[in-house]
């Protein structure tokens, strides 16, 4: 019995022992828990605050509206939406015919605009035949005039001999006048050619030469550009067209909507009054407004140097809604872009690292 008894109190002593150092352990892990949470509250408190804005999800150069440069009836679409193309490939296709008249007719144009040219070439030397011509020509009428005035000193020195008749000696004065008409003539009709810029026929020909090659030239790119082609690798989001639509000279919208190949951002709208709190280099934690579960992570790299109205995710037109909203786009790059969608609206929540 009294073997029993001392085993019951030495269990009751180690059990006691090891309650106390149990308790002394828990206090001790308390203090160190109750200290660490007050640390975090301090590096809390001396953390500036984070500020939420809105933003979208983007490209750098944004969503591009392409269209055709030159007006027509659209013939053929040859992509689809959501169709990843490379650049230079072929989306849609404008009716060609009349194009093809254009660029026949500039061909016709410059042909004849070639021959002109090479008959002008010619006039150079046609003057030079003709300047000698009327050289010579000169030069007879000047000797007949010397025969004729001879004459008519004969004639003269015979009237007043009684050797010749006042009628006699009268037309041979006339025919003096008469060759002194003919030398005028003659030397006006060279002072003429003296005048004439052989040349300027060539350059004026020339000239209408070179008009005429640019006139093939815009043919030819009016007649590549019944085709639209994309500007660059990316995706075709929309298409606005089908064939047979007619597609004037001044679009009102796109034919297809196009985004390039680039790494996707998310533009943030920051009011004025939260301008302050946003810098460069910030860290940055996007929300899907919808599923606040997905979350992605990234920085602020950049900051506009003016405050306008908000850019929408298409291409800019004239507001008409009068809404003189004016914000400070920063752009904000993420880690991962993994299920992003252009034009997603996010949370986006910006505060010192």
């Amino acid at each position: 019995m009294k073997l029993l008894r001392r085993l019951v109190l030495l269990s009751i002593g180690l059990a006691a022992l090891v309650l106390m150092g149990m308790g002394a352990r828990w206090m001790m892990h308390r203090n160190d828990d109750l200290a660490e949470a007050q640390e975090l509250s301090v590096h809390a408190a001396r953390r500036p605050p984070g500020v939420v804005l809105s933003g979208y999800v983007d490209v750098e150069e944004g969503i591009i509206s392409l269209y055709p440069l030159q007006p027509g009836r659209v013939e053929q679409v040859l992509v689809r939406e959501n169709s990843a193309v490379k650049k230079g490939a072929e989306l849609l296709r404008l009716d060609e015919r009349l194009a093809r008249f254009k660029l026949e007719q500039a061909l016709a144009d410059l042909t004849a605009a070639q021959a002109k040219y090479e008959a002008a070439k010619q006039m150079p030397d046609l003057h030079k035949s003709k300047f000698a011509q009327q050289t010579e020509a000169v030069k007879a009428m000047q000797n007949r005039l010397s025969a004729a005035r001879n004459k008519a000193e004969s004639a003269k020195k015979l009237f007043d001999r009684k050797l010749l008749s006042q009628e006699e000696l009268d037309a041979a004065l006339d025919l003096v006048k008469e060759v002194e008409a003919g030398e005028r003539a003659e030397q006006e009709k060279l002072s003429s050619l003296q005048k004439v810029d052989p040349f300027l026929d060539v350059r004026q020909a020339g000239a209408l030469l070179d008009a005429k090659k640019s006139q093939l030239e815009e043919a030819k790119y009016g007649l590549n550009e019944q085709v639209l082609r994309a500007p660059a690798d990316g995706i075709v989001l929309r298409v606005n067209v089908g064939p047979g639509d007619v597609l004037g000279p001044i679009p009102k919208d796109a034919a297809i909507l196009f985004s390039v190949n680039q790494r996707r951002i998310i533009r943030v709208n920051v009011e004025q009054e939260f301008a302050g709190r946003v810098k460069i280099g910030y860290a940055a934690e996007a929300q899907d407004y919808i599923n606040p579960e997905s979350v992605w992570r990234g920085k602020v790299v950049r900051i506009a140097d003016v405050f306008m109205h908000t850019r929408s995710l298409l291409p800019q037109r004239i507001s008409l809604s009068g809404d003189d909203t004016r914000t400070l786009e920063s752009i904000v790059i993420l880690d991962d872009t993994k299920e992003l969608r252009l034009g997603q609206r996010v949370r986006v929540t910006i505060r010192p690292k």
